[in-house]
């Protein structure tokens, strides 16, 4: 679905997701979203922020490449030559973003992914489900269940 970011802002998209605590965005945090702030900041000066694409997360592979190839026609449609990707929750929702950041890169269109990583409270497990070589533009906040 494609949106603009006031309308993502106004409420368009709301909690409902049942994950973890600790991985759920509430709806004020989909409201106030610190990153469709800041690109709206430099909307018009240095980026044309054009909208936000959502994309349901899925369990089947058939329907996560179905989602990739939504986001990827929405985003030709639109002409974007950069994408921002964020998600909600582990383990599904991050295999669905990196398929997404490695057709985009394939497509020419420059990505860059904001993670939470969940390894654990020794921070020893692997904390993302899945990687792509394609995601070199990465911006991962500290560890889910690491203690502080």
């Amino acid at each position: 679905m494609f949106m603009s970011p006031m309308e993502y802002m106004d409420g368009a998209v709301v909690s409902g997701n049942c994950v973890t605590a600790s991985c759920k965005t509430m709806t004020y945090d989909h409201c106030n979203n610190p990153a469709i702030m800041e690109l709206m900041k430099h909307h018009g000066k240095d980026l044309e922020f054009v909208g936000v694409i959502t994309c349901p997360i899925t369990a089947s592979l058939g329907d996560k490449n179905r989602g990739v190839m939504g986001c990827m026609l929405t985003a030709r449609q639109v002409g974007v030559d950069a994408m921002f990707i964020g998600y909600e929750g582990g383990g599904n929702p991050e295999s669905d973003i990196m398929m997404l950041c490695a057709k985009a890169e394939k497509w020419d269109i420059k990505t860059v992914m904001m993670c939470h990583e969940n390894a654990g409270w020794d921070g020893v497990n692997p904390g993302l489900a899945m990687v792509t070589p394609e995601g070199i533009g990465k911006l991962s906040f500290q560890l889910v269940g690491q203690a502080t």
